[in-house]
């Protein structure tokens, strides 16, 4: 079923290209033909309809082809994050029993102790940059892209039902244990169909910001490009944060993109690499497209937005069991944290514990109905069940609805503590302290107190900023009073030299929230 996307288009427009890297480029036609070949060399290899490949690769075209390949025939692709932890990978390749793992030599290091737990690999692994090697259970991906497999009938003519299991994907476990997420075709296929109004077409550029292993750059990148015979563009290298972030600038310019998505903290910094990069020499904008989502964004970012990207970012909500965003700004300029249904099959609700319906602007838990919502957590399904409904599913977000189709994001149920009852929401004093100029990231987390609860505070600065610890704090403490009530003022604010980020580049809460419980324990503040 996603297949069709491909196909379609490279009937449509055959010589044109699909995606390019700075050292590739590949036309419709070309992947079309790379994936039937790699189709007829998975099943010539055993893999069938039904099965599981890992894939785990940094940015590069093969990991564009297995995609289209395993649509084609039905085999489901297990997307392991090239930034994945080694607890990440075996819950995912634990739960998922994939019969391969296609990987490179650069990740291979990462995990080749991990592989003789893997007992349901059939041959552990393919490796793209290895054309031999003496180890029996490492075999070359090339072997897989056999011209010889291209004129081969061996894949059957049949349409890929939208049951078939299409996707496996990892919660980022921000707020709680991780879990492996499975979806079919045709959520994946509802979900692109759900960017119709915003009218894309084959004049569009994508700039692939995440990596093509990953749930966004596969929706919003990868497949939504395809479906339109757009282009989408991915840089190949692995750069840490600050020297990619250093790198898009110049690729938004001169490679004329007009699309991309990214979570809000990586935009708020992007935009302060275009201010310089944009003092430096004068190019003109192509964007008309940007999504921005996974974490509140303020007005002022907004409109700092709209000066260097020359738009108003479309602030996007939705989880990873929705396949993404399922709702985007209600109003242009945009209202921060004020939504509506990307389409009109997608519905809100606000219910309390036992799924009842709240009454208009009254706070409660937010549920979503939407054909983008996954089968199920793989291997959970008491989990599965409390959350999903009768085709609803509960969040964790809190909100409430001005109408049927506008939605108020509040924040999460877990970063709304209570001090002494007073209610404190976390992301609301990060955002006032994020107002600070010198401010870089912040994220407010929270350690019991007293029988109560009492927030704290991790934050970075600026590189320009030069850092006095005890100077800092002071100052951030008397920003802060100036600002918000004294029940919201935190135990203490740390000031670090970087932030954990987990794999799809958010914060990383809960690893913090963990530093901060060890920190009070220890040294009793």
């Amino acid at each position: 079923m996603l297949y069709s996307f491909l196909k379609q288009s490279a009937n449509i427009s055959p010589d044109a290209i699909v995606f390019y890297s700075d050292n590739y480029k590949c036309t419709y036609i070309e992947l079309d033909e790379k994936v039937t070949i790699l189709s007829n060399g998975l099943l010539q290899k055993g893999l069938k309809k039904g099965d599981r490949i890992a894939s785990y690769l940094l940015n590069c075209p093969e990991g564009i082809y297995l995609y289209f390949a395993c649509f084609k025939i039905g085999v489901s692709v297990v997307i392991i994050h090239p930034s994945f932890r080694d607890f990440e990978i075996r819950l995912l390749i634990e739960n998922t029993q994939p019969k391969l793992l296609i990987t490179q030599l650069e990740l291979y290091k990462n995990i080749q102790q991990l592989g003789k737990e893997f007992s349901s690999l059939k041959d552990y692994y393919y490796l793209i940059d290895c054309s031999h090697n003496e180890n029996s259970n490492i075999l070359s991906f090339t072997d897989l892209l056999n011209e010889t497999y291209q004129n081969k009938n061996l894949i059957e003519e049949e349409e890929i039902s939208g049951e078939q299991e299409a996707i496996i994907y990892l919660t980022s476990g921000s707020t709680g244990r991780s879990k492996c997420v499975q979806s079919n075709h045709k959520q994946h296929f509802s979900y692109i169909e759900t960017y119709k109004t915003l009218q894309f077409n084959y004049n569009d550029k994508f700039l692939l910001i995440s990596p093509i292993n990953s749930l966004s750059g596969l929706n919003l990148g990868i497949l939504l490009a395809v479906r339109y015979g757009s282009t989408f563009y991915y840089l190949s290298t692995n750069l840490p944060s600050k020297q990619y972030m250093k790198m898009i600038p110049s690729v938004l310019y001169e490679q004329k993109i007009t699309c991309f998505a990214c979570i809000s903290s990586l935009l708020r910094n992007l935009i302060e690499e275009i201010e310089q990069y944009t003092k430096k020499q004068y190019r003109k904008n192509f964007l008309r497209v940007c999504f921005v989502g996974g974490e509140k964004f303020s007005k002022l970012s907004s409109e700092k937005s709209r000066k260097y990207l020359g738009i108003y970012p479309h602030e996007t909500y939705g989880m990873t069991e929705t396949s993404g965003p399922v709702a985007v700004s209600a109003d242009y300029p945009p209202i921060c944290g004020r939504f509506k249904p990307l389409n009109e099959t997608i519905k809100f609700r606000i219910t309390n514990d036992n799924w009842e319906d709240m009454p208009y602007n009254t706070s409660g838990e937010i549920t979503i109905y939407s054909d983008t919502i996954m089968t199920g957590y793989v291997n959970d399904q008491e989990t599965t069940q409390k959350i999903i409904k009768n085709g609803w599913i509960k969040t964790g977000d809190i909100g409430y609805l001005e109408s049927d189709d506008i939605l108020n994001v509040v924040g999460r149920l877990k970063q709304i503590i209570i001090c002494n009852g007073c209610n404190i929401n976390l992301l609301e004093l990060e955002e006032t302290i994020r107002e600070c100029n010198d401010v870089y990231e912040v994220c407010a987390t929270s350690i019991p107190y007293m029988e109560s609860e009492k927030p704290v505070v991790y934050v970075t600065f600026h590189s320009s900023h030069s850092i006095n610890i005890v100077e800092d704090e002071e100052y951030l403490f008397s920003y802060l009073k100036e600002r918000v009530a004294e029940f919201k003022i935190p135990l203490y604010i740390r000031i670090l030299d970087v932030l954990p980020k987990n794999i799809i580049g958010k914060i990383d809460r809960k690893m913090l929230s963990e530093k901060a419980l060890k920190e009070f324990t220890q040294h009793e503040i």
